[in-house]
C-alpha cells in the first residue's frame, strides 16, 4: 500500500483535475477514505478541482476533524462553493473546524448571496496601506493562495484607493513607499452586483482580475474572470482545471494511465479494508 499510494500521490499532485474526474466515478464514501490516507495538503489540491457538491458528499463521509483539516488548506471560495451543498447543521460544524483565519474568510463568502460577485471573491487579497514599502508588498504577494498582477492600496477604514502593478514592484527599490507608485483603480465591481450584470463588465476587456468593494467602497476581494464564467455554470466548470483544452487532458489520461490503475488498485485496497473492519464489528 505505502508504495502504491506514493504513485497516486505523483498522479494527484500532478494532474489533480484529472484525478478529480477519477475520483468523481466511485462512491463519496470511497473517495474519502482516500483523501484521509493522503498528508492534508494532498488532499486539499485535488478537492479544489471536484465538483462542489461531489467533494460535499465526501465530507459528509469523513470525520469533521479531516474534513476540516482539509478546508483549511483550501482557497476559501473553493470551500465555500462545497459548504453551500450541505444543511447549515453540517456546514456550521465544518465551519467551525476550519482555522480561525481562513474561517472568517470562508465565512463572509457564505454569507452572500449565490448569484451575487460578493459569492465568488477571492477574499485574501494582496491589499496594503500607502505608507507599506515595495519590500512589504512583496512579501505580501507571496502570502496569498493566488496569484495576482497588482496589490491594491486601502485607506485606515479599508477603502479602496487605488493599486500598483507587480511589474512596477519588480523594478522599484524595496524602501520605495507605496503612495508614491500608486495608480488610480477606477475599476471596481460591487459585491452586490450579479454575476450576469458582471458579465457586461467593460473592464474584462483589459484585465483579468477586478476589485470587489460594497457600497461604501471598501475593499472585500477580487474577482477572476475565470471564476465569474464558472460562476454561471459553477457545476459544470468545477471540474476543469482552467485551461480548457479537453483535448489535452484527454492525453493526461493516456500517459498517466498506470498511475490512473494504481489510484483505482489504491481504492479498492482502502474499500476492502473498510468493509474488513465494518465486518469485523
Amino acid at each position: 500500500m505505502p508504495q502504491t499510494l506514493d504513485l497516486v500521490r505523483e498522479f494527484l499532485n500532478t494532474h489533480p483535475a484529472s484525478a478529480a474526474d477519477t475520483l468523481e466515478t466511485i462512491e463519496p464514501e470511497a473517495a474519502a477514505d482516500l483523501l484521509a490516507e493522503l498528508p492534508v495538503d494532498d488532499a486539499a489540491t485535488v478537492a479544489v478541482h471536484m465538483v462542489p457538491g461531489f467533494l460535499a458528499s465526501c465530507l459528509s463521509a469523513m470525520t469533521q476533524d479531516s474534513a476540516g483539516r482539509i478546508l483549511d488548506r483550501m482557497p476559501a471560495r473553493s470551500a465555500a462553493m462545497a459548504l453551500r451543498h450541505l444543511d447549515r447543521e453540517n456546514r456550521s460544524a465544518l465551519v467551525a473546524m476550519i482555522g480561525a483565519a481562513r474561517r472568517a474568510h470562508v465565512s463572509l463568502i457564505l454569507r452572500q448571496p449565490i448569484q451575487t460577485v460578493a459569492a465568488w471573491i477571492d477574499t485574501q487579497v494582496p491589499a496594503l496601506r500607502t505608507d507599506d514599502t515595495v519590500r512589504t508588498a512583496r512579501d505580501r504577494l507571496t502570502q496569498v493562495d493566488s496569484a495576482f498582477d497588482r496589490v491594491f492600496i486601502v485607506d485606515e477604514d479599508h477603502r479602496l484607493l487605488g493599486a500598483v502593478p507587480v511589474r512596477t514592484l519588480l523594478l522599484q527599490s524595496a524602501e520605495s513607499l507605496l503612495s508614491d507608485l500608486m495608480e488610480a483603480q477606477t475599476d471596481r465591481m460591487l459585491g452586490s452586483l450579479t454575476i450576469e450584470a458582471a458579465r457586461e463588465d467593460a473592464a474584462w476587456s483589459h484585465a483579468d482580475i477586478q476589485p470587489v468593494v460594497d457600497a461604501s467602497g471598501k475593499l472585500l476581494g477580487a474577482i477572476r474572470h475565470a471564476d465569474l464564467r464558472r460562476a454561471l455554470i459553477p457545476e459544470a466548470a468545477a471540474v476543469s482545471d482552467g485551461d480548457g483544452d479537453n483535448a489535452a487532458l484527454e492525453i493526461t489520461h493516456m500517459v498517466y494511465l498506470g498511475l490512473a490503475e494504481a489510484m483505482n488498485l489504491t481504492l479498492g485496497q482502502i474499500q476492502n479494508s473498510r468493509n474488513g473492519s465494518k465486518g469485523r464489528s
